[in-house]
């Protein structure tokens, strides 16, 4: 049975070499999987007792290991911050073969983090930790801009709201 990633590894393999650069939200989606087994006395809701924790990378990163995945070279081109999660992302991506020389390590922002609580096979809350109204500032974004430019033969935008759109507009243009 030929199934969609099948199809995509054959339309990838006919491809000399895909060089991939994956501009957008980098995010860690991270699980924890936990037991109820009363609930509390201070309030009515259930007390967690973590079972299981994973993380995975989010976000645009799933674009870049998708490509590596295919047979092809990727790098990623975003923001993380300076924190243990930005740390573990950048760890993943590279175990994941991804090139993270062009992902810009911010202190004045935290890593994107997805965390969502599941208990008894549903999920029962999502905590998201993000900067959601402040764009990467104008210095940041036109470095990243300059390192898309040179480090890529393609590019593929994925939710560019951590840049600003201004600034890669014409290199979406320039790259079709």
């Amino acid at each position: 049975m030929n199934t969609d990633r099948d199809r995509l590894k054959q339309i990838a393999a006919r491809l000399v070499s895909p060089n991939v650069l994956v501009v957008g939200d980098l995010m860690l989606d991270r699980y924890s999987w936990c037991g109820v087994e009363r609930i509390s006395p201070e309030a009515p809701v259930p007390v967690l007792d973590v079972r299981r924790e994973e993380s995975f990378p989010g976000g645009a990163c799933n674009v870049a290991i998708k490509a590596v995945e295919l047979g092809g070279k990727a790098s990623i081109c975003g923001v993380v911050g300076q924190d243990n999660e930005g740390e573990h992302l950048l760890r993943l991506l590279s175990e994941a073969g991804v090139e993270t020389g062009t992902v810009s390590q911010l202190a004045s922002r935290p890593t994107t983090l997805k965390h969502r609580i599941i208990a008894q096979a549903q999920q029962v809350v999502r905590v998201d930790r993000r900067v959601t109204r402040t764009p990467v500032d104008g210095q940041s974004s036109e470095a990243l801009f300059a390192i898309a430019q040179e480090e890529s033969s393609k590019v593929a935008m994925f939710s560019p709201s951590a840049t600003t759109t201004r600034a890669f507009f014409p290199l979406r243009c320039s790259r079709s």
